[in-house]
């Protein structure tokens, strides 16, 4: 099953028609396949965040989702406070364990370092890695990563 991680967010805050042109040709070359992850019969999107992002993030994307795409937003601090709320939000934090964001969804991690880094932030034995799977298919949440 396929989705679309838009990582563009990341690096920079694209214009609104900018989204809803990426939006439209995500649309057009992916989102007819029969492969291509759907909630609700709506094509999803995962969108990717820089730190700095905070409330026009979430504008922008609302704004731009002329399509109706099911967006699904990375969090920042402020995400119940977003007057322009996505249709769920994620996190993405491979350094963490695991991280739940309401309902919405649900990640574990086997663990991770950068290169650069002397020691691993954390690492999982057998025992805590069934653990966490357990916790995360216990949340029922949205989506599972």
């Amino acid at each position: 099953m396929g989705s679309f991680t838009w990582k563009a967010e990341g690096q920079g805050n694209p214009s609104v028609a900018a989204i809803t042109s990426d939006l439209q040709y995500i649309h057009d070359k992916y989102a007819s396949s029969p492969a291509y992850l759907k909630m609700g019969g709506r094509f999803v999107v995962f969108v990717y965040a820089d730190p700095g992002d905070q409330l026009r993030y979430g504008r922008r994307w609302t704004q731009a989702n002329t399509l109706k795409a099911y967006l699904v937003l990375k969090i920042f601090t402020v995400i119940r406070k977003c007057p322009n709320q996505p249709d769920a939000w994620h996190e993405l934090c491979p350094g963490r364990a695991e991280k739940g964001v309401g309902n919405d969804s649900f990640t574990i991690s086997p663990g991770f370092y950068k290169a650069s880094e002397p020691q691993h932030a954390w690492r999982a034995t057998c025992s805590n890695g069934m653990q966490k799977i357990q916790a995360m298919l216990a949340s029922q949440s949205e989506f599972l990563s």
